[in-house]
């Protein structure tokens, strides 16, 4: 997450049939950089609620397992998929998104909270 940002919440709810809801998220986190709204700054002042379904991938390639994450389209963006890392501890675990160009290290996280 931006260090300036790093107060800001959005919210990731995933169910057991295998969808998700995230609220309060800045347009640009699951977009793809070819995509006219994608800036690489968050713009904190225009965010979006998405929905879409998820899995777990254990296959042994990675050293921690990741979720599958895939936006439904809706007007004006299509669909897209990526993969959050499952990173932390038992007692704090953490889903991370690197968004934007992977060298800039731009990174999205989402904590448990109670």
């Amino acid at each position: 997450m931006n260090d300036d940002q790093s107060h800001s919440l959005a919210s990731l709810v995933f169910r057991g049939d295998g969808r998700f809801e995230v609220n309060g998220i800045p347009i640009q986190v699951f977009e793809s950089p070819s995509d006219e709204h994608w800036n690489e700054r968050l713009d904190w002042t225009e965010l979006v609620s998405l929905e879409g379904s998820w899995h777990v991938i254990d296959n042994g390639k990675w050293e921690t397992p990741q979720i599958y994450f895939e936006t439904d389209a809706r007007p004006g963006h299509l669909a897209y998929g990526t993969f959050l890392d499952v990173t932390g501890t038992v007692a704090d675990p953490r889903l991370s998104y690197i968004y934007g160009d992977p060298d800039n290290e731009n990174r999205f996280v989402f904590r448990r909270s109670d």
